[in-house]
């Protein structure tokens, strides 16, 4: 039952386009060596790949900005 809620849920919040919640992190997959860094700030989120940076404004709904990422 607690899984067929959560899945309600998310419907309808996807459906009110309600953005989801993203914390900092990075990872590193073991199988590509690719590594991944996503920030929060206050106006944007940067997710860098490999250090190539993208910028998403906190309310839009698509890539604002790229640039590369400080070694």
């Amino acid at each position: 039952m607690g899984g067929r809620s959560s899945a309600i849920i998310a419907h309808v919040l996807n459906r009110l386009n309600v953005p989801g919640t993203v914390r900092d992190t990075y990872i590193t997959d073991p199988l590509t060596g690719q590594n991944l860094e996503v920030r929060v700030g206050r106006l944007f989120m940067r997710i860098s790949v490999d250090g190539r940076d993208y910028y998403f404004r906190r309310r839009a709904r698509g890539c604002e900005a790229t640039g590369a990422g400080s070694p």
